[in-house]
């Protein structure tokens, strides 16, 4: 009772960190339901989801309750997301094999060009120990079809899953990600994202290359240790970033910010050439200013 008044029953009060018992059992719930019924709705979803292009708006929306075929991806996007955090959410025990189904068939709705169910193997990634033996290993056929696809002139925008598949990755079990034979690989992607004026695009790939500069992993530094790729970063870095939409400011402010903490000399050198996009058609103290502000990051 409060001030004469009957409250009625107390709600449990939960930790943070801490699952909600509730939800536990309803993820648990769905994670089976999707188990044994998997040989059912695994063929239709992969059939509908190659059958056309995935809009960027459908890969994060919200179940549609009407009947057309953008309904019938966004929900079918919708259920596989909701799939992976139920698997995310229910004791290993119980969700091991559900979130190798999601990465079976994102692998093979890959295969057949589409990528809009990396979004589950996206959210599968939170499970640290699952994405290191599991979606890391898998990463190879990902990215030869990616390849293929920015070989064949793919928009950016349709590599969205795949950003952020790896953005994820990068930031959950980076060390594990750099040591991959398909970091070269990785690191083209981002840089040819960079090239985008989508920030759906641009966060990911930028995230990427952050935690990659970063990192101080064996993998890491092997690769970036010669310079090389890192002038490569810088250029591609400085060639559009002044074209990013204003949203991108804190993305593009720790991006500059990692390279001019571990790589500062290349940037620096590369920042006040004369040859930067963003400062050759400045006058004589405009460059000035800009090629100060670089070096004052």
């Amino acid at each position: 009772r409060e001030g004469g008044m009957d409250t009625g029953p107390q709600q449990p009060t939960i930790d943070a960190g801490q699952t909600n018992p509730a939800a536990q059992v309803a993820a648990a719930s769905l994670a089976q339901l999707l188990n044994s019924q998997w040989k059912a709705l695994k063929p239709p979803c992969r059939k509908l989801l190659c059958a056309a292009p995935v809009t960027k708006d459908a890969l994060k929306g919200k179940p549609i309750f009407e009947f057309s075929d953008t309904a019938l991806q966004v929900n079918i996007v919708a259920l596989l997301r909701h799939a992976a955090r139920a698997a995310n959410e229910t004791p290993p025990s119980g969700h091991r094999e559900l979130q190798q189904r999601l990465v079976e068939l994102a692998a093979e709705c890959c295969q057949d060009g589409q990528f809009a169910a990396l979004v589950a193997v996206a959210a599968l990634a939170g499970d640290l120990d699952f994405a290191r033996a599991q979606i890391v290993t898998a990463l190879g056929g990902v990215c030869q079809v990616t390849q293929k696809h920015i070989q064949a002139g793919a928009q950016a925008e349709q590599l969205i899953p795949v950003l952020d598949l790896m953005s994820a990755l990068a930031a959950g079990v980076g060390e594990d990600l750099f040591a991959t034979p398909q970091l070269p690989l990785l690191t083209e992607l981002c840089l040819h994202a960079l090239g985008s004026e989508d920030q759906d695009v641009l966060k990911p790939a930028s995230l990427f290359l952050q935690k990659l500069l970063m990192s101080r992993s064996p993998g890491a530094i092997a690769y970036c240790g010669s310079g090389c790729v890192i002038q490569v970063i810088v250029r591609a870095v400085l060639a559009h970033f002044h074209k990013w939409p204003r949203m991108m400011g804190m993305n593009t402010f720790k991006l500059f910010s990692a390279l001019l903490e571990r790589h500062e000399a290349i940037f620096v050198s590369l920042a006040t050439s004369p040859a930067v996009p963003c400062v050759v058609s400045l006058e004589p103290a405009e460059r000035e200013i800009a090629h100060k502000g670089f070096q004052n990051l």
